[in-house]
């Protein structure tokens, strides 16, 4: 399966693209398991699993960057109405409908995250773990998800910390950090009332 970002998309989803579906080659796809829980660090186990994102009975779901799609199938496996996976890189897309295909409920969609989302009916949840919100441009991407959140919609995402910064020693102060950042590995969980919206 090939998947041509269009010239004028985001550098970054071009790039992504590229990137993503040459580490998806290299893949052997493993069997369509749905995983028992959703992971949102990098160590299996730690984070706060699933009951992050609430009930998904009847609920309408999208994973922004899904990868080979294990988290958009627990959404599906555990009664979301509807669980749409998107992602830049068809190879990896490929894979997910390869391993999950069988689930009710289910949709793949291959693209820049936000140009996906304008096209989709209105969401009750949006996730993202280490995906489309890790690599992709915020300015962009957050206002299109808060106009596809509908009224208490959430929106979930995990990454990674930037680095450290030095620690600034004001002449005769106490030293204080140069900027606030989350903890590493723990997820951020956003209400629509908590996202700009555009007009």
């Amino acid at each position: 399966m090939q998947y041509e970002i269009p010239p004028d998309a985001p550098v970054d989803a071009r790039v992504n693209a590229r990137a993503w579906n040459h580490i998806a080659a290299q893949d052997t796809p493993a069997p369509g398991q749905v995983p028992e829980r959703i992971e949102w660090t990098c160590w299996p186990g730690r984070g706060p699993g699933a009951g992050f994102l609430g009930d998904l009975t009847g609920r309408r779901v999208a994973e922004l960057g899904c990868g080979t799609g294990e988290h958009t199938a627990y959404a599906a496996a555990h009664g979301a109405r509807l669980a749409v996976g998107i992602d830049v890189a068809a190879q990896r897309i490929a894979t997910a409908r390869a391993r999950f295909g069988h689930l009710p409920a289910l949709a793949w969609r291959v693209g820049d995250a936000a140009a996906v989302l304008a096209g989709l009916p209105r969401l009750d949840v949006c996730f993202s773990i280490y995906g489309a919100l890790w690599y992709a441009d915020p300015a962009q991407l957050l206002p299109v998800t808060a106009n596809r959140l509908g009224p208490g919609g959430l929106l979930a995402f995990s990454v990674n910390a930037p680095p450290p910064r030095r620690t600034v020693r004001p002449p005769g102060g106490q030293p204080h950090p140069r900027r606030r950042r989350p903890a590493p590995g723990r997820p951020l969980r956003l209400r629509r009332r908590h996202l700009a919206t555009s007009p």
